[in-house]
């Protein structure tokens, strides 16, 4: 039997910011739908008069309405929003699109880079996001990959890629079971 074994060729890695901060806003906006609607019922009488209430209250269901349609137009923006700000990685570059209608692109030749910084706190530990921000010297520019998914990986994709940046690390300590 021969080995039939076929090669993936892989041209760029995309990368999004972690998928938590799209669920925390989706139920920020949950929140802020119910607290508008709070609002409408539980509003005291002393600042409406009787008459405009009773007027509320007749169409309320055109509020309900105008408040589902927000909160639907506004939950869409949002992931659209979280799908069109992103990074690739390249082999000869980083770059980072956004925009839903314009799209704006920002490129950084690997060979100009000169720093990457990694940083990763508690809450990213926990739900696996963190930061990694690089500095194109060619150009003066700091470019931050802001709170991305698995941010290790990548830290050590750019790190095989270009393995003669300047380094730094910030995360919480790691435990180790050979530290004894």
């Amino acid at each position: 039997m021969a080995n039939n074994q076929k090669t993936i060729i892989v041209t760029h890695v995309n990368i999004r910011q972690s998928i938590s901060f799209l669920v925390l806003k989706l139920i920020l906006i949950d929140i802020l739908t119910a607290l508008a609607l709070l609002f409408f019922f539980l509003l005291p009488s002393s600042y409406i008069s009787m008459e405009i209430k009773l007027a509320l209250f007749s169409s309320s269901i055109f509020y309900f309405l105008g408040i589902i349609v927000l909160k639907t137009l506004l939950s869409l923006f949002t992931v659209l929003q979280w799908l069109c700000d992103y990074y690739e990685i390249w082999s000869n570059k980083v770059t980072h699109k956004k925009g839903i209608f314009w799209t704006k692109k920002e490129d950084h030749e690997l060979v100009d880079l000169k720093y990457l910084g990694f940083e990763q706190g508690l809450f990213g530990r926990l739900l696996n996001f963190g930061t990694i921000t690089l500095f194109d010297w060619k150009n003066e520019v700091k470019a931050t990959l802001y709170l991305i998914h698995n941010p290790k990986k990548y830290y050590q994709l750019l790190q095989h890629l270009v393995p003669t940046l300047e380094r730094e690390e910030k995360t919480i300590l790691e435990h180790s079971k050979d530290k004894d």
